[in-house]
């Protein structure tokens, strides 16, 4: 049987603070076992502790969970749930998580308090105040301590008492075509500077470069997407269909002849794909090409500043498929579908603004309410 002390943690101004088993206070109650251990038995009524004490000694378990047993579970639980690429998010945030408990030498779930979480979050650092990571790491952290909650891993959630921040959403700027006229050229002018020298990129490379900006222009598919496509993808009437890798949506496009045979005719070292090798992981491919794009735009000089442009650079050849598509008639539906979102709310938030029928719509409804406005003066 386990011998549980039940004693006082007085606050400072506490007039029995000597007393560290006085029943006469309001003060917190804690339990010790005889390991040394101590918990708060989340109670200031002495009554329900010694309740609490005779259901633990009687052989009732309260596991106290260490922080890293928590997010194990926690990101076994995501898994089930969530793509490989979705899972980035929860395995970023309890990397923040871990890496604060373990500067404050904090080992048990129940030590963090709001105090230390905001400590915590004031710590975060991000490349860009203008993205939505310090709003995507606040939802998902708050994602995790309330699922501990859940799961009576804790009785009360440290980081509830926390402003959440206001996601600032990046601004959707497809690009001109001018622009795409300049990007073009720009791939054949960029050479790739490295320490004390200048490396000219390959035809091979700049070819395949070419290949992706044109692919992801005509199709809206991520960047990710575009560079894990596979040949078999790729059908004889120039139609694409594939799974989005983020959604797992099904998503079926069209591409211009010209691309479609710019990609058949570009060499790559597996048969099976267009860009990939099938080995070298996703995250180091995308990052290769991210910094090759930052080359074709500076070349092209075109503004990489995201307050101007809003999202990725490789976002905005995305954004301009949406862009002409909705211009030349196409439905909100349709694009949904086509950009593999599976909420058409939020395809909606980015390319409402976009659709002209809703301007013109709204151009009429503001020149009846000015008219009507006149009549009455």
């Amino acid at each position: 049987m386990t011998d549980i002390t039940i004693y006082k943690r007085h606050s400072a101004d506490c007039k029995h603070k000597n007393d560290r088993y006085s029943k006469k206070c309001d003060c917190r109650i804690w339990l010790q076992y005889t390991n040394g251990d101590r918990v708060s038995a989340k109670t200031r009524s002495w009554e329900k502790a010694k309740e609490l004490v005779r259901k633990l000694e009687g052989g009732e378990s309260a596991k106290r969970y260490t922080v890293r047993e928590a997010i194990d579970i926690y990101l076994v639980s995501c898994k089930r749930k969530l793509t490989v690429a979705s899972m980035r998010k929860p395995r970023r945030m309890t990397s923040l998580l871990l890496m604060f408990c373990e500067s404050k030498n904090i080992r048990h779930l129940d030590q963090l308090t709001p105090v230390l979480s905001d400590e915590m979050r004031q710590g975060w650092k991000f490349k860009s105040e203008n993205s939505s990571s310090m709003f995507m790491s606040d939802s998902q952290m708050r994602k995790f301590f309330s699922w501990t909650v859940k799961m009576d891993m804790l009785t009360k959630d440290p980081y509830a008492k926390l402003d959440r921040y206001s996601k600032s959403d990046p601004v959707t700027l497809p690009l001109t075509p001018d622009e795409m006229k300049r990007i073009i050229v720009a791939v054949n002018e960029i050479s790739s500077t490295e320490t004390n020298k200048t490396r000219h990129l390959s035809q091979a490379t700049k070819y395949k470069i070419k290949a992706l900006i044109l692919l992801q222009r005509w199709s809206g598919l991520s960047i990710v997407d575009a560079l894990t496509l596979s040949r078999s993808s790729l059908h004889d009437d120039n139609s694409i269909e594939l799974y989005r890798t983020k959604t797992g949506e099904p998503v079926l496009t069209i591409l211009p002849a010209n691309v479609a045979d710019l990609l058949r005719l570009m060499p790559n070292e597996h048969a099976g794909f267009f860009f990939w090798n099938c080995e070298e992981p996703k995250s180091s491919l995308v990052g290769r090409y991210s910094k090759w794009l930052a080359m074709v735009f500076d070349q092209a000089g075109i503004s990489r500043d995201r307050t101007n442009g809003g999202m990725t650079l490789s976002h905005r050849f995305r954004d301009t498929f949406a862009v002409e598509f909705l211009k030349t008639g196409g439905r909100m539906e349709d694009l949904s579908m086509l950009l593999g979102h599976s909420n058409i709310g939020t395809t909606q938030k980015h390319y409402n603004a976009w659709v002209p029928a809703r301007k013109e719509r709204l151009l009429r409804v503001a020149e009846e309410a000015m008219a009507k406005m006149e009549s009455l003066d």
